[in-house]
């Protein structure tokens, strides 16, 4: 029952809106020095509450949107495991093998006898199995990520092309690094910060980084790579294998399509470009410092920004 003392009914209103407001504590993780680490888990390096390529991209929106992300785990989508899919498939072959599985038919037996006519929707040494006949009910699966057939061919087909494409191929034979972790303070900033490449390609001092895409052709993956921020994020990695020492000289982007006939495409980003977005990176970093040092996280703005019909949407004579 609520007091019935107004006074006290304010102070629970403003404890429990303290509590809604302040998160709970997570556990310490212990923040590596900078450096190469070759055997780092992604397990571990996506719990490392550093900078990264991809909060970059976040900050970019916004301080406010970037603060908000650190509490709230990536959202999981068919695109996104698609892609990661396709990684291990090309960077480790062995691995993948254990780790993506396509559901068959239940193994169960119906009480009649007869075998289950329904899809299997876990997967249990080696088996699939429906929730009636699951013999481990309520038990989180095996350490096994679940993909549709389309799927699973669709990255099988992606990477039988690679190995099949003599240039894109040779990306990943030779001496070097498969997505290894790397850990650098900003020189400007101070701000600790992570990278994981693809490959790294050590007789070249080439960085490797594979991209899947819907459409991988010289007129349209370049604007892709443009508006997802690709430009900033390999000028990142840039960034960080320069300031580890590491010999880097070149980048080369490897855009694999994730439809048949799984036509793919080889670039070599113009180091001009690079510097450009890194400049970007640098104005980005500034922000993030600014921010951390003053706890101010500000959001998209804060007075009316004026709004007008994109160009494209325009009657053509308006610009002739």
């Amino acid at each position: 029952m609520l007091p019935r003392d107004p006074a006290a009914v304010i102070d629970i209103s403003r404890r429990l809106d303290e509590s809604l407001r302040t998160p709970e504590p997570t556990p310490a993780v212990s923040i590596p020095e900078p450096g190469i680490y070759r055997d780092m888990p992604m397990a571990e390096y996506l719990a490392l509450p550093l900078m990264s390529a991809s909060r970059l991209e976040i900050l970019r929106r916004s301080p406010l949107q970037y603060k908000y992300s650190l509490t709230e785990p990536p959202k999981a989508t068919s695109a996104l495991e698609r892609g990661t899919a396709i990684h291990m498939a090309v960077l480790e072959p062995l691995l993948f093998e254990g780790h993506y599985v396509v559901l068959g038919q239940c193994e169960g037996m119906t009480q009649r006898g007869t075998p289950c006519t329904y899809q299997g929707s876990v997967y249990r040494h080696g088996q699939s199995w429906c929730k009636t006949h699951d013999p481990e009910r309520g038990q989180p699966m095996e350490d096994v990520h679940v993909l549709s057939q389309a799927d699973y061919d669709a990255v099988l087909g992606a990477r039988d092309m690679i190995l099949a494409h003599p240039r894109a191929r040779s990306l990943f034979e030779g001496r070097g690094d498969f997505e290894v972790t790397i850990i650098f303070d900003d020189p400007e900033t101070g701000i600790r910060c992570k990278i994981r490449p693809d490959r790294l390609v050590e007789r070249a001092g080439l960085v490797v980084d594979l991209k899947s895409t819907r459409d991988g052709s010289p007129w349209a993956f370049p604007r892709q790579a443009e508006n997802l921020g690709y430009f900033r994020k390999l000028a990142f990695y840039r960034r960080g294998l320069r300031t580890v020492e590491w010999p880097y000289q070149a980048t080369a982007v490897l855009a694999i399509e994730m439809t048949p006939p799984f036509d793919l495409c080889p670039y070599l980003p113009e180091e001009s470009d690079l510097d450009t977005a890194d400049l970007e990176v640098s104005r980005l970093l500034r922000i993030l410092k600014h921010c951390e040092d003053t706890g101010e996280w500000s959001g998209y703005a804060n007075d009316f920004q004026p709004l007008r019909r994109p160009r494209w949407a325009m009657p053509e004579e308006q610009y002739a």
